[in-house]
């Protein structure tokens, strides 16, 4: 597997082209239930790349598998970007280890999360929110088919105009979420290529979430779809 770009972008090229800014606190969610496909998985690898090579020194970066107990556990990486403390000869050669070694274990992370054999049986989605909540990213990337099958079965459960409010009534009730919950993040949706058939399409799905991230105070649902 080849390694992530972080911090190879020249700072004209991340200002130019990157969905978040070089001090990001990037969460990014990988929905490893048995409905996505392992080559879906393996592409949005691709897209994960593109946020995390604009990140720069001081950034953290959180990565979490979004599975059937999304919402209890810790997640796969969490660390800041490494940043040369001293001016020394010794701090460059501490900054060069620190560097190598925070690339070593983020691209294990990734190979786990994109490419690993994982298939969870449920997808806690809506678990992955008490994360961002408590975590306060500035940015979360949600890789999913957004069929989450826990508290609501998105599964079996329709999506009609009339029952969004009390949907999202309901979940906040339950995670004891509020207006500040996802206060100034911004959010990307990214789905499978694949697709999938079930009782709620892709107008249906988005609706609820775009309601549901700004119910709880988010800036904005940047994308919800198959690409950046």
């Amino acid at each position: 597997m080849k390694l992530p770009t972080l911090l190879l972008l020249s700072p004209l090229l991340a200002v130019a082209a990157c969905p978040v800014p070089p001090d990001a606190r990037l969460l990014l969610g990988v929905d490893v239930s048995d409905s996505i496909p392992k080559t879906d998985r393996a592409d949005w690898l691709n897209t994960a790349d593109q946020f995390i090579s604009c990140l720069g020194k001081g950034s953290r970066i959180e990565i979490f598998l979004v599975d059937a107990n999304t919402r209890n556990e810790a997640p796969i990486f969490n660390a800041e970007v490494p940043s040369q403390t001293s001016k020394t000869v010794k701090g460059a050669r501490d900054y060069i280890k620190a560097r190598a070694a925070f690339r070593q274990r983020l691209t294990d992370a990734l190979d786990k999360a994109f490419r690993g054999d994982l298939k969870s049986p449920k997808t806690d989605v809506f678990g992955l929110l008490d994360r961002a909540a408590s975590d306060a990213p500035t940015a979360m990337v949600l890789f999913s088919d957004a069929y989450a099958t826990e508290d609501i079965n998105l599964e079996r459960v329709p999506i009609t105009p009339d029952k969004v409010p009390s949907m999202i009534n309901s979940l906040a009730a339950l995670h004891h979420w509020s207006g500040t919950t996802l206060r100034g993040e911004d959010i990307w949706v990214i789905l499978p290529s694949s697709g999938r058939i079930g009782p709620n399409d892709r107008v249906a799905l988005r609706g609820l979430y775009e309601q549901l991230f700004h119910a709880l105070g988010s800036n904005s649902l940047k994308r919800f779809d198959t690409h950046l």
